[in-house]
């Protein structure tokens, strides 16, 4: 990220790089990534948000510049992980914005301290119910991982242009250098238990925005957005026309947009 801090810190006794832009007094802004993307894959939503909040990001364990670890990809380590690079970096009630896989290591965190976190945006969680099931989203997530990993530079880039062709030239970037720098043993993520979303959500005190996208490659399904509604309990929800699972490379504006609201109430 040009311009931008970046550094080190051992949260969980973990090494995690992390991110961080905008002034330090204002409110904390921090974005968990989802698996296989860096913090980088988000510095054009960061940057949209840096002139009135205090923006970081961070690659998770196994990714990018963090620590590769042979073991430990559960959605609980990562909510350690993120517990503590909250104390690490002496951040007080961030607004916390989390995406995919990293949805699922926040609510974790959020349902065990209702006093981490000051507001929840929560975007195409990856309950899995948007591709029939957990068992056939882990099923799926591990072909296309592994058939991921497997790709040169030059390979990623032609598949990223060709299957995206609306992102930026920066967004393709940064998410062909996530996929070469992740860990084959991140894999194991697909390899544990649902997230325990319906017994999580009622016990988070934070207000949560839902956004989710009408295209039918996201990972959560109507039914599981409407359950999410019936157990929050501070919580609204924003379809973006036109977005997948990754909402905010396929409508930024949109996206930033639901995202500013939401940080400006909460």
């Amino acid at each position: 990220m040009t311009d931008w801090f970046e550094s080190n810190v051992i949260a969980n006794n973990v090494r995690l790089h992390y991110y961080r832009t905008g002034e330090i007094n204002n409110p904390p802004v921090l974005i968990v990534p989802g698996v296989t993307d860096m913090g980088i894959g988000y510095s054009r939503v960061a940057r949209a948000l840096a002139n009135d909040y205090d923006v970081i990001t961070y690659d998770k364990r196994g990714h990018g510049y963090s620590e590769k670890l042979e073991a430990g990809y559960t959605f609980e380590d990562h909510a350690a992980d993120l517990v503590d690079l909250i104390s690490a970096l002496d951040v007080e009630r961030p607004r916390v914005i989390a995406h995919s896989g990293g949805a699922a290591a926040a609510i974790i965190a959020a349902a065990n301290d209702p006093d981490l976190m000051a507001g929840l945006i929560l975007y195409d969680p990856c309950w899995g119910s948007g591709w029939g099931g957990w068992e056939n989203t882990c099923v799926g997530m591990s072909e296309w991982f592994n058939g991921v990993v497997s790709l040169s530079r030059e390979e990623l880039t032609t598949k990223w242009r060709e299957e995206n062709p609306t992102w930026t030239e920066e967004e393709i970037t940064t998410q062909v250098e996530s996929k070469v720098q992740v860990s084959p043993h991140v894999v194991q993520t697909f390899n544990q238990p649902e997230p325990r979303w319906r017994e999580t959500l009622p016990n988070i005190a934070c207000p949560i925005l839902l956004l989710t996208g009408d295209k039918d490659n996201g990972l959560i399904s109507q039914d599981d957005v409407r359950a999410m509604s019936s157990l929050w309990p501070d919580g609204r929800v924003v379809q973006i026309e036109g977005a997948g699972h990754m909402v905010h490379h396929d409508c930024y504006e949109q996206f930033v947009e639901s995202v500013q609201e939401f940080l400006n109430e909460s």
